[in-house]
């Protein structure tokens, strides 16, 4: 892994780690893997932490060092029946197609990731405005200094269940 991509190293710390799983396709056999460490200030760093990436160089890593090994589970996953796991969890598939071409690069999946973050940071852009607005609006209805997402949130009627609920004429 740090022979591909150095970088989406930062911000976290591996440690390598055994385990012997009690069910499914390695029951009882000892495998190796690594924790990923980010609650200690010494090694986390939010900036520089890309977990997506992180996660999918270790695919990579993988896939180049055991081209053979079955990395994606080719059976029905939860609800779904034709697409395979991980790109129900990705939400497509060029994730998998990348790490699985032996000539496609990190560079190719920062590319493959760095579109998805500018359109994940002008939504969250436009939700901060947003809620920049409601803090403005409330804290001066309310003489508040500070006002958190929480605060920003409208306020609703708790909805009720049970016999109250069908009670109420105006449900």
């Amino acid at each position: 892994m740090r022979a591909l991509a150095p970088a989406w190293l930062h911000g976290c710390r591996l440690r390598p780690c055994w385990f012997e799983p009690t069910f499914h396709k390695h029951a009882g056999q000892l495998c190796a893997g690594f924790q990923v460490h980010v609650e200690d200030a010494a090694y986390y760093d939010h900036e520089a932490f890309r977990p997506w990436r992180l996660l999918a160089l270790a695919f990579k890593a993988l896939r180049r060092l055991r081209p053979d090994y079955p990395l994606w589970r080719d059976f029905p996953y939860e609800y779904e029946q034709r697409r395979l796991a991980i790109d129900v969890i990705n939400g497509k598939r060029a994730a998998a197609t990348l790490v699985d071409d032996p000539a496609a690069t990190p560079a190719d999946l920062d590319a493959l990731a760095g579109a998805d973050e500018s359109a994940w940071r002008a939504e969250r852009q436009q939700v901060a405005a947003v809620l920049k607005g409601r803090c403005a609006v409330r804290g001066a209805r309310t003489a508040q200094s500070r006002c958190s997402a929480t605060d920003a949130a409208p306020a609703r009627k708790p909805r009720q269940f049970g016999p109250a609920a069908r009670s109420d004429p105006a449900r």
